[in-house]
């Protein structure tokens, strides 16, 4: 993005900014989620394993929910608190759009990463995200975004859309994976 300009990079910037304020207590409510669910699993206690992720996933998504609500309702209030330029403005209104779009993909991916590694798995989702991310995302968004792409604005916008896909795949197969482990709790 940085190659699309100052307007691309600033937008960008804020969105970004924007939406690490949310995923930091996602990460967290995962963590302690993947703690319970460690000490579940040590005991035994299936009962435990799942009320644990059931707690875990109703706090992320109920967070998930809220960052949706927010960033739809107030985007103007948000961008408004980082830049008067309406350049940058315009741009960063469509990328928050587009992060409220993927939020709850994510909270699903960021949970499945979790009790992945409850279940003391943590090789998949490397692999899942090394390849969602660098090997589909980055070269997708490189190619709509710079070797194809007409604008900075939307080329911009293309570099969200192939981070975007490259989520989504991460999130379907480390949902694939955690639904295959859990399957033998009954």
């Amino acid at each position: 993005i940085a190659t699309l300009g100052d307007v691309a990079v600033a937008a960008h910037q804020i969105a970004i900014n924007i939406w690490d304020v949310f995923y930091i207590p996602m990460v967290s409510i995962g963590s302690a989620m993947a703690t319970r669910m460690g000490h579940a699993i040590g005991a035994e206690n299936p009962n435990d394993v799942k009320m644990a992720l059931r707690v875990g996933a109703l706090l992320a998504g109920m967070i998930g929910a809220l960052t949706m609500l927010l960033l739809l309702l107030f985007p103007d209030a948000i961008i408004s608190a980082y830049t008067q330029s309406t350049d940058i403005h315009s741009l960063a209104m469509k990328l928050l759009r587009l992060a409220a779009l993927f939020i709850m993909i994510y909270v699903v991916q960021i949970l499945g990463s979790f009790v992945l590694r409850a279940y003391k798995e943590t090789r998949f989702p490397f692999v899942v995200e090394t390849f969602s991310y660098w090997g589909l995302a980055l070269p997708l968004g490189y190619f709509w975004a710079i070797a194809s792409g007409d604008n900075s604005t939307e080329g911009t916008v293309d570099f969200w859309y192939a981070t975007i896909l490259g989520i989504a795949v991460a999130t379907a197969l480390i949902s694939w994976r955690v639904r295959r482990i859990l399957s033998t709790l009954g």
